[in-house]
């Protein structure tokens, strides 16, 4: 198989999902945004009234629409949500009690986004009469609530597994210098490479909720930590930077998947 149809197949397999598809749209969108901020400091902008939008503009268009097209996804995601909240239950596959709160924590958070930002949608379209802008405000407050508590899982997770790397790698050390057995040193080098590879996911998953995180707050209403100070450049910098990093653990994630697929053959 050639790298270009491998690369392909990635991501049809990545679009058949919905959830993958969102991943994808909102790089697309984000993308949009960041070169249209550019190409607007750029001069990219039209020098008069009348004259047609500049590549800015409508590259701020084309992100907008595509933001919209998420929004209008995430009308169908109430019953998968809430039927993965149920499969979680109250978390007793967690190793630690503070992990299983912070999960069903989390479940909550994100089962409430939903139809927050579903009834702003509908004000928006004035079928309720609602306030649109504070229920808006309502749905960005509930979002950063849920990457806070990511924030704080993934640090708790990177933290555990630091511990265990440590352990396991005195563990080598000894195996090493006591010349034992193959088959232990072969386990414990297996149990590191599976650690590390964990490691490497919940640093990225860390960044990526970072970034969301400062969009987060900055898209509520001034008067809020950093709310509204960042430039459009940095807005889009930030997001672009989550969205790569969705792409990227969801592609990764299906190479593992793949590559545990065909050593159970």
């Amino acid at each position: 198989m050639t790298s270009c149809q491998s690369k392909f197949e990635a991501y049809s397999n990545l679009v058949k999902s919905s959830n993958g598809r969102d991943k994808v749209i909102r790089l697309c969108s984000y993308c949009s945004r960041l070169l249209g901020v550019l190409a607007s400091r750029g001069g990219g902008r039209s020098s008069s009234p009348g004259a047609a939008a500049g590549p800015g503009a409508m590259l701020g268009s084309i992100a907008d629409r595509l933001n919209a097209c998420r929004v209008i996804l995430r009308l169908f995601d109430d019953i998968p949500m809430a039927l993965f909240t149920k499969s979680y239950g109250w978390g007793h596959t967690e190793k630690h009690p503070i992990m299983s709160l912070l999960g069903v924590a989390s479940n909550i958070v994100n089962q409430l986004f939903y139809p927050v930002e579903h009834i702003a949608w509908l004000g928006e379209l004035r079928l309720v009469p609602v306030n649109v802008t504070r229920w808006q405000t309502w749905s960005v407050a509930v979002w950063a609530i849920s990457l806070l508590i990511s924030i704080i899982r993934n640090c708790l997770t990177i933290y555990g597994l630091r511990v265990n790397l440590k352990r396991l790698n005195k563990r080598q050390s000894m195996n090493l210098l006591e010349a034992r057995d193959s088959a232990a040193t072969s386990s414990t080098d297996e149990q590191i490479h599976l650690l590390r590879r964990t490691l490497h996911t919940q640093t990225v998953e860390l960044v990526r909720n970072v970034a969301d995180m400062m969009n987060a707050v900055h898209w509520l209403p001034k008067g809020f930590l950093w709310a509204g100070q960042l430039s459009p450049l940095i807005s889009a910098l930030f997001g672009t930077t989550s969205s790569v990093g969705f792409v990227y653990l969801a592609i990764a994630n299906q190479k593992s998947t793949a590559a545990s697929g065909k050593s159970k053959d």
